[in-house]
């Protein structure tokens, strides 16, 4: 009996040592894997910008945000002198109601008009879920070079070229984020959040500090949040929220914020555009050498033309006050 028992423990000894070499190999092999998806991640993101980190804050590219922030704290400047001239542009003979936010993101020194007024988000939704992508892609859930078949439920021609491609396609997470932030393309929008789940959106969502909801109403300052957390890169890594902001980089839509500056400064931005409901966003970094800045610029129950002069004007304030100082008359 004895000898039974000692067989049947030497037995179960075995198995569990069998088990533990498969559970190790098994770590080893996906320990490695993640590796080498980790190692091509990084060499796909700096191929996008072989400088480094350009688009994020200087400090921030290579500390820690809490390091930046306690030196933020040592800068003073205000700007409280261009907000009547703001106030003025934004409310005086338009038809339209419109927010704004800024944010100077060396000083952290902010002003808003009507900053906290609620507008549906419209195609801005397509920048939490940029960020949203890109997570899954730094916890080895998704790859860049991913193809993603295009379904009949993704199609959506209210716009962007991709419906018109129509069901079968086939593009790679990368191509269909930058159809989506470039060309505010929505079956690229729609596509991507069918494979990541709305619970992924959710969650990114929820970390940058927007509604939870998709159709949920959001004001200028929660996305200027939002692009500030791409900036300090305080939810996404480095390389990832380099990415983002280099496809932002990219967008086609100049009539609104990129009116207002120099063409020959750099804007990370998206815009939202719903003609129905006379809805005109945008939001986006400002890349002023040495004096980089965020603007979130929202309007309601406004018209294409309006939006356009508007939020260009505003834009055009604040770059001149950021780069001299001085009010414009």
């Amino acid at each position: 009996m004895l000898h039974k028992i000692n067989k049947i423990n030497m037995t179960a000894l075995l198995v569990l040592l069998i088990i533990s070499i498969l559970i190790n190999i098994g770590l080893t092999v996906y320990n490695t894997k993640v590796l080498i998806q980790n190692s091509q991640l990084k060499k796909d993101l700096f191929n996008e910008n072989k400088n480094g980190f350009e688009l994020l804050s200087p400090d921030i590219a290579w500390l820690e945000v809490d390091d930046f922030l306690a030196k933020q704290k040592t800068y003073s400047i205000s700007y409280a002198r261009m907000k009547p001239q703001l106030q003025e542009v934004l409310t005086n003979g338009v038809t339209g109601k419109f927010g704004l936010y800024f944010e100077d993101l060396t000083t952290g020194a902010w002003l808003g008009i009507n900053e906290k007024e609620q507008f549906l988000p419209v195609s801005l939704m397509k920048m939490p879920l940029l960020v949203a992508v890109l997570k899954k892609v730094e916890t080895n859930n998704l790859t860049l070079d991913q193809e993603i078949m295009i379904l009949s439920e993704d199609i959506d021609s209210g716009w962007g070229e991709l419906a018109k491609k129509g069901v079968g396609e086939k593009f790679t997470v990368k191509q269909l984020l930058e159809k989506m932030i470039e060309e505010s393309d929505n079956t690229a929008f729609r596509a991507l959040i069918r494979v990541i789940g709305r619970y992924s959106f959710n969650e990114a969502a929820l970390a940058l500090g927007l509604p939870l909801d998709m159709s949920a109403a959001t004001s200028p300052k929660d996305y200027g949040n939002m692009l500030r957390a791409l900036y300090l890169s305080s939810y996404l890594r480095r390389p990832t929220s380099e990415l983002a902001l280099n496809i932002m980089l990219r967008t086609e839509f100049n009539s609104q914020l990129p009116a207002g500056i120099p063409s020959n400064t750099p804007i990370a931005h998206k815009v939202g555009f719903f003609f129905e409901e006379g809805l005109f966003h945008d939001c986006g970094i400002i890349y002023v050498p040495q004096k980089p800045y965020l603007v979130c610029a929202m309007s309601k129950g406004s018209n294409q033309d309006e939006a356009d002069r508007v939020i260009s004007k505003a834009s055009r304030i604040i770059y001149d006050f950021v780069t001299t100082g001085n009010v414009t008359q």
